[in-house]
């Protein structure tokens, strides 16, 4: 018993090589370590860090139950989240369907996993459909990625664009801190002894 629960937890996020490459951007405060950043951090450390092969920042927290709604049909679904155009170059999901480069550089752009293309569209082909967030806003399914397999820490359904993104102020907010970073550092620089002021993923 004790060797499956040591397997369980050791395979977390074991799922992709490149996920080694991943880290966690997080601030340190007077008395603790902040796990949110504020939302233009992702692209200052892009640009200035020449280490940083990508960097993303996601807008919305996947443990919240999200409606999502196509035609008559509604889903309520954990793992729902929002983030930029440059997700998928920093976390290494599989597409399986749809538009593998990028995904996500439509201003509405939606990602689902296989399982809610099923709940929603069953055997209907999902890409170029439109689901509706939170019975708010529209996205336009561009891909479908593959779920990995074993335990995670990204447990995630479904990557959508949202609208809020537009908002200059969210964009240019340094005093909040309400977006996680994420980075993937480059190969020929990766060296995860040097990266102090980084959290690995895992």
């Amino acid at each position: 018993m004790l060797l499956l629960y040591l397997n369980h937890e050791l395979g977390y996020d074991r799922w992709h090589p490149e996920l080694a490459k991943v880290y966690k951007v997080s601030l340190r405060g007077e008395e603790d370590i902040l796990r949110r950043t504020p939302a233009p951090l992702a692209a200052l450390l892009r640009d200035n860090a020449s280490q940083i092969e990508a960097a993303t920042k996601i807008s919305a927290d996947a443990r919240y139950e999200t409606p999502l709604s196509f035609a008559e049909k509604t889903v309520t679904q954990p793992g729902v989240i929002s983030a930029d155009s440059l997700f998928f170059k920093v976390f290494p999901y599989k597409i399986v369907a749809g538009d593998a480069l990028a995904p996500l550089n439509k201003p509405n752009a939606m990602v689902i996993n296989e399982g809610i293309a099923a709940k929603l569209f069953g055997s209907e082909n999902p890409i170029g459909k439109a689901i509706k967030v939170y019975n708010s806003y529209d996205c336009e399914v561009t891909a479908v990625m593959e779920q990995p397999e074993g335990p995670t820490h990204l447990d995630i359904q479904v990557v959508h664009r949202s609208p809020y993104e537009k908002n200059n102020y969210h964009r240019q907010n340094w005093s909040g801190r309400h977006c996680p970073a994420s980075i993937h550092l480059s190969a020929r620089c990766w060296n995860p002894g040097s990266m102090s002021t980084y959290r690995p993923l895992y």
